[in-house]
């Protein structure tokens, strides 16, 4: 059970590396990043949303 959740978060944060930038952030602060880091976060979000509306209940 583990295995299949930990496969789950890490494919979030593969998606966010590879094709959301941020494998080497170019920006400086915490700040900065963290913000950077949530926008990437909400657009996994929007790409997944159809996905997840059209599975059944």
């Amino acid at each position: 059970m583990s295995q299949r959740c930990r496969k789950r978060i890490e494919e979030v944060f593969g998606w966010i590396k590879s094709s959301a930038g941020l494998a080497k952030v170019k920006l400086r602060g915490r700040d900065r990043v963290d913000a950077a880091f949530v926008l990437a976060l909400a657009a996994y979000n929007l790409i997944r949303l159809p996905k997840l509306l059209a599975a059944p209940a």
